[in-house]
């Protein structure tokens, strides 16, 4: 009794380690200063409506439960960059407004941040058949249309400025293929410019100047 009790005990160990193997992270997870929370899309997903496929951290955008958008681990997809999983967003046209994710990001106000992301287009067709965006506030920061004529993932980015909160969001659509996104980061590239010594000099001139006004008035009365 106590042989098989030990022996399923160490089948469970097993299986235990074994998924941790499995278990690969992504890539963007091993920086510690991206804002992006859930960045690879590992973290499970919650359910909204029908669909159970938004990925944690994230808020679900445009005509969503449609069953083109969501978190895929299927090998007959062009896969993840890294890690098990990665997102897609493919609703047709006419399903509209393109579905999406958008995460609301603390930053620090006035400082450069570089937007980075792995993402390919299956899809070879025109622009009318197959769009991607990355928005900053709302505002189009990255725009791919036509599809990216390849299978293979590349990175992209560029660089906002922080306002000390902001949206970010991934929307598409396709009608014949597939957008495919993983490995999103937010990161700082400069911080916040601190005034120059001629500004701070005037500012304190000035602070000086309206001290001895108020003097002068106190003096008249």
């Amino acid at each position: 009794m106590r042989k098989d009790v030990l022996s399923l005990v160490v089948a469970a160990l097993a299986l235990c380690v074994a998924g941790q193997a499995w278990a690969t992270p992504s890539i963007c997870d091993a920086d510690s200063g991206n804002l992006v929370q859930n960045c690879g899309f590992e973290d499970g997903t919650y359910t909204s409506g029908s669909d159970t496929s938004i990925p944690v951290d994230w808020t679900a955008l445009g005509d969503w439960d449609t069953g083109y958008n969501g978190v895929r681990t299927d090998v007959e997809f062009v896969g993840p960059n890294s890690g098990n999983d990665f997102l897609t967003l493919s609703n047709f046209s006419s399903q509209s407004p393109m579905g999406g994710v958008s995460q609301t990001l603390s930053d620090a106000a006035g400082a450069t941040y570089q937007v980075s992301f792995y993402f390919t287009q299956n899809d070879t067709n025109s622009a009318t058949n197959e769009a991607f965006e990355v928005l900053w506030n709302g505002v189009v920061e990255f725009d791919q249309t036509g599809g990216t004529g390849s299978d293979t993932y590349e990175e992209y980015s560029f660089d906002v400025i922080g306002t000390g909160s902001d949206v970010l969001e991934l929307e598409g659509f396709s009608n014949d293929g597939y957008n495919y996104i993983d490995d999103v980061e937010v990161n700082l590239v400069s911080p916040a410019p601190v005034p120059e010594p001629v500004s701070l000099a005037i500012f304190a001139t000035g602070l000086i100047g309206a001290g001895a006004a108020r003097r002068r008035q106190r003096r008249a009365r």
